[in-house]
């Protein structure tokens, strides 16, 4: 691929790109022998079939159906990727097909006990806050994490602070970051970072554009 002039991501080295004289833009993700390709550049597609088709042995593919785990839906003005045949696989495997699901994945009224002797030992030792943001690009999750701190904060308002403060205050001096207010109902990263209760879970995984296709309208 670069080769041919494609450049390699550095936060993704299976991810590929190239930009055409026209202002086409062609990404490739490779992984193993799958290879996924979206362009808005007709010729480069063309040329790129040429030179892969000269190296490899291939079988194209028009849609993209399923993809590590990813099942791939079209709808007339959007796609939506579902990853219920994995988890639906995975729970099989485990033998948990009959578990009861729950409101979310963390009760938010869980008490540690003097009788769970090697939680509460677990709580003493680490105190360290968790910190949690996702990333939206033309209002598509992208990306999303969460994150032990490295240190023991002495309070929330101090363990936010430690989350690259200069970096953020540098790009929002220089205007390349504009903050706004968001009301606690709202805070996204919340999902991320604590126990919710299922009416507050809910809204904000319907935020992170989840969705579930296969519930009656």
């Amino acid at each position: 691929m670069l080769k041919m002039g494609y450049k390699q991501s550095q936060s993704n080295h299976i991810l590929f790109f190239s930009h055409s004289s026209s202002g086409g833009v062609t990404t490739l993700i490779v992984y193993v022998d799958d290879i996924i390709v979206t362009r808005n550049d007709d010729a480069e597609k063309r040329l790129l079939s040429q030179c892969l088709s000269q190296e490899f042995e291939m079988k194209t593919v028009r849609r993209l159906k399923y993809f590590l785990g990813i099942k791939v839906a079209y709808f007339k003005n959007s796609i939506f990727l579902s990853q219920q045949k994995y988890v639906i696989d995975l729970l099989q495997e485990t033998g948990k097909t009959t578990c009861k699901p729950v409101n979310s994945p963390i009760d938010p009224n869980l008490k540690l006990t003097a009788v769970e002797e090697d939680i509460v030992l677990c709580w003493i030792v680490d105190q360290r806050s968790t910190s949690g943001y996702c990333t939206f690009l033309g209002g598509n999750l992208i990306t999303w994490r969460s994150k032990k701190q490295n240190v023991i904060s002495r309070s929330s308002a101090e363990a936010e602070f430690r989350i690259d403060c200069h970096f953020i205050k540098e790009k929002i001096d220089s205007g390349q970051i504009c903050t706004i207010y968001v009301p606690t109902i709202d805070q996204i990263a919340d999902i991320f970072t604590k126990g919710l209760c299922g009416n507050i879970f809910y809204h904000l995984v319907s935020k992170l554009g989840m969705d579930n296709i296969h519930s009656p309208a």
